[in-house]
């Protein structure tokens, strides 16, 4: 089969799930057999207003393209500007560039970035198009339909997107993360949002009419012919959200290359140690945690807390231990230096590999009911409330989930059955 992938980017330029997942995925597909290609937004040229494809990064295995001068990618913070991410492009870029691809099938793994018109020539050329839910940019200006402290998946509208865009940058600024050397300032742009963030709290966005942009979202999404869920929280947000109940979709979880169960599970230290694997923001539940660990420190049970993947933060320090970030190849040693991971997002979070990875190295796992990756867990390792999680730490005992643990090569038959039957639904339709 013949599979075109619309990706975010690849490593090191773009970091997080979404890219490790979809670039793990090419590659198993290739290895079963498969002929895999992939576009992405690639670099931004100021002085040529208009897009065109050019080849990619090399090395990965598969044949990569990136779409120079695409929509910006307002990774974080919202959108400020619509009408900067409705520009038009000139459909006869994509008619070329799919012509000469022929592909069987579109994987799409995120909206950001791409042009309209590229789905609206794939739909006049008859080639189906799948989208995974790894974020849910499109149904609004954030990928996490989160702001103003809470998820507002709930209550989506202009005032939903004006409270979700309140921490966004300019257009310019967001060309920042098309440019070579974004990887070199990742950190600092971090910091600079940090920083800056809580001055653009209550900026008046009011006169702002993001109206034109929701629909130009919602009619992409009507073009979709199939949607795979990663987890039934993202089913059930996308399927309130989306115009209409998709045609087709399935509910597949996923996993990504370097999943490894361990063949032995080793035992609780004493005192048993809880971490919180990610970066220091509210909505993957990092006040939370912190929180927590200062409201523990009166009650008899002893617990060491520990933290990785943020920048250190010299107010924490006593209460927490914290490791910094990490790269690939420190990865088996974080997850084997604790005994019990705590997943607060206050996010409806599509699906987190943190779970996933810490379940293959029998680990308990104790989430909140945002995270997507509760699928995998049993319910009583489930929390709603800060309570509830009290509770969970006062009365749990050592114990492990004995889940088989899916490999990439079983999820690549899940989706190859996937693509099959939307590529005959489409056909049916002809």
């Amino acid at each position: 089969m013949k599979i075109l992938h619309y990706t975010l980017g690849f490593a090191p330029e773009r970091s997080g799930g979404l890219v490790r997942y979809a670039t793990d995925l090419m590659q198993a597909q290739v290895a079963q057999g498969h002929d895999v290609t992939a576009f992405y937004p690639g670099i931004y040229h100021p002085w040529q207003k208009a897009c065109s494809i050019r080849p990619g990064k090399k090395g990965l295995g598969v044949q990569t393209y990136q779409v120079v001068n695409s929509l910006p990618l307002p990774i974080s913070g919202g959108i400020l500007s619509p009408a900067d991410f409705m520009t038009k492009a000139d459909q006869s870029v994509y008619q070329r560039f799919l012509a000469d691809i022929r592909p069987d099938i579109i994987h799409l793994h995120t909206l950001m970035g791409l042009h309209q018109e590229c789905l609206e020539v794939a739909k006049e050329m008859g080639i189906p198009l799948v989208m995974t839910s790894h974020d849910y940019f499109g149904l609004a200006p954030v990928p996490s339909f989160y702001g103003g402290g809470q998820s507002l998946t709930h209550k989506n509208g202009q005032e939903a997107w004006r409270l979700m865009s309140q921490g966004g940058f300019s257009t310019k600024q967001l060309r920042l993360f098309q440019a070579p050397f974004y990887p070199q300032i990742r950190s600092l742009v971090r910091r600079l949002k940090r920083q800056t963030g809580l001055s653009k709290v209550g900026r008046d966005l009011s006169a702002v009419d993001y109206s034109a942009l929701m629909a130009y979202y919602q009619s992409m999404f009507a073009l979709i012919d199939g949607y795979h869920f990663n987890s039934q929280l993202a089913r059930q947000v996308f399927e309130k959200q989306l115009p209409q109940p998709p045609a087709l979709s399935r509910v597949l979880t996923i996993t990504h290359g370097g999943i490894k169960p361990l063949k032995s599970v080793p035992a609780w230290t004493t005192p048993p140690r809880l971490a919180y694997i990610g970066p220091d923001s509210a909505h993957k539940g990092f006040d939370f945690f912190v929180a927590l660990a200062e409201k523990w420190q009166s009650r008899s049970r002893v617990f060491e807390w520990h933290t990785w993947g943020h920048e250190l933060r010299q107010e924490l320090a006593g209460v927490i231990q914290q490791h910094g970030s990490f790269s690939q190849d420190q990865v088996s040693e974080v997850y084997q230096s604790f005994d019990i991971l705590i997943v607060p997002s206050q996010w409806a979070e599509t699906f987190g590999f943190i779970v996933l990875e810490a379940l293959s190295y029998g680990k308990m796992v104790l989430a909140s009911n945002q995270v997507g990756a509760k699928d995998l867990l049993p319910e009583a390792w489930l929390f709603q409330e800060e309570a509830d999680l009290l509770n969970l730490l006062e009365t749990m005992t050592e114990s492990h989930y004995d889940r088989p643990i899916k490999r990439l090569a079983e999820h690549v038959r899940e989706l190859d059955a996937f693509y099959q039957e939307v590529i005959q639904g489409g056909q049916k339709h002809a």
